[in-house]
């Protein structure tokens, strides 16, 4: 199973949340490995996509074709 976050009380005073602030705008998410690897399956989870609705298309496109050709029958 994974790991459960601690849960956070919640900021006392304004300078608590300002301070909550700042140490999170100086973590760099982009370093993370767990964002990197949710980046990796969201660029191939959208190429899955583009390629199956270009093959949709296509196949939509083939089969209006094939219906539209009634001389053969």
């Amino acid at each position: 199973m994974g790991r459960r976050r601690a849960r956070r009380e919640p900021p006392k005073t304004l300078e608590d949340a300002h301070a909550n602030v700042q140490a999170i705008a100086k973590r760099q998410v982009e370093n993370d490995s767990r964002v990197k690897t949710w980046r990796f399956v969201e660029r191939v989870v959208y190429l899955v996509v583009l390629v199956g609705s270009y093959l949709l298309y296509y196949l939509i496109g083939k089969l209006n074709e094939a219906l539209s050709l009634r001389s053969l029958f």
